[in-house]
């Protein structure tokens, strides 16, 4: 921006105003609107939320020294997603800016690469070097907590409920098995990389959304959330997001746009507050059923929700809201229904 002329090159996400007089002048339709509004809310619970449940800050919370330490990584974690998440928007402005008004040619097929062109062609070669590190610092970093995720999924969660008595030496060779085939997956996939890769870039935020985030959120900021509300919440929300996507069932899908199909921004609008409201109410509910209660959350668990968020004593009271839960509910049934209404009223 600094090199187009911009004055607002130091916090590029809200500050181009200066170069949109020029923008307007080669490209004046370049503010006018291409979705309908409800699209960019959507991408709310498609990305954002669904940024919480992504491997990354996973494998952050579990490695971390302390919970004060995890504490920190969650807040430094949304806040520089924040910030990668806005300075998307100026990135794109740049990039159209500069084919319009300084001639740069970028092809249809390069529209990807437009970070790197941008770097390359206006910034010295040791910028640009750094932007390419840190693509593949991002691409390792990706594929590394996949992978964990992935061995700890299969040793300690599927495994130890299929054979309790498993040594813990036999679930570490397992988790070892299990990165070892992903990796030789990945491989064999970047090799000739199919035509859907990128596609599923989103829809791994959406699915992370439906499937984990509610359970993290729920889990972190409400005692009574409990394990049948959570497995209820990640299979029927699971399921239906992948029913609705135009790849499993096309007449299924909640809007016309094949852009908002593909991407998955509408099923996660509906999926997303659906996985939240099953997970409070199923939650709340068997929390009720005198048979169930000896295998839902215990003293123990409401003492640890207590010390993460720091307290060093326990008071019923806290994270305990019944008002809460019941305006999540409401909120999120509105954003269903709404994801329902046809997407071009």
């Amino acid at each position: 921006m600094k090199a187009l002329g911009g004055s607002g090159w130091f916090f590029p996400p809200l500050f181009y105003s200066d170069m949109v007089p020029a923008m307007l002048e080669s490209f004046p339709t370049f503010f006018d609107y291409q979705y309908p509004s409800k699209w960019f809310f959507a991408l709310i619970p498609a990305l954002t939320i669904g940024a919480l449940g992504l491997p990354h800050l996973a494998m952050r919370v579990y490695t971390a020294s302390s919970l004060k330490s995890a504490r920190s990584a969650m807040v430094w974690y949304a806040f520089i997603t924040g910030l990668v998440f806005s300075a998307t928007y100026a990135m794109g402005f740049v990039g159209v800016y500069a084919t319009e008004t300084q001639g740069l040619v970028v092809s249809a097929g390069d529209a990807d690469k437009l970070t790197m062109i941008l770097n390359i062609v206006y910034n010295p070669e040791w910028v640009a070097a750094l932007v390419i590190a840190g693509a593949i610092a991002a691409g390792v970093s990706t594929l590394s907590g996949n992978l964990l995720a992935i061995g700890a999924l299969l040793s300690e969660d599927i495994i130890t409920t299929l054979r309790p008595t498993l040594t813990q030496k036999g679930k570490v060779r397992l988790g070892y098995v299990a990165i070892f085939l992903g990796g030789i997956a990945s491989i064999l996939l970047a090799v000739n990389p199919p035509s859907f890769l990128v596609v599923s870039i989103f829809w791994a935020f959406g699915l992370a959304g439906v499937t984990i985030a509610p359970l993290v959120i729920l889990g972190v900021w409400w005692k009574e959330a409990n394990r049948y509300g959570a497995i209820a919440a990640s299979v029927i929300g699971g399921i239906v997001y992948i029913l609705l996507s135009p790849f499993v069932v096309p007449s299924l899908v909640l809007t016309d746009h094949h852009v908002t199909n593909e991407m998955g921004i509408s099923g996660a609008m509906f999926a997303v507050p659906l996985s939240f409201i099953i997970m409070i109410v199923v939650s709340y509910v068997t929390n009720r059923m005198p048979k169930l209660k000896s295998r839902l959350t215990t003293d123990r668990d409401h003492a640890l929700v207590e010390r993460i968020h720091g307290w060093k004593d326990v008071q019923s009271y806290r994270y305990n809201s019944k008002i809460g839960p019941a305006v999540a509910v409401v909120v999120c049934f509105v954003v269903a229904v709404w994801a329902l209404i046809p997407w071009n009223m």
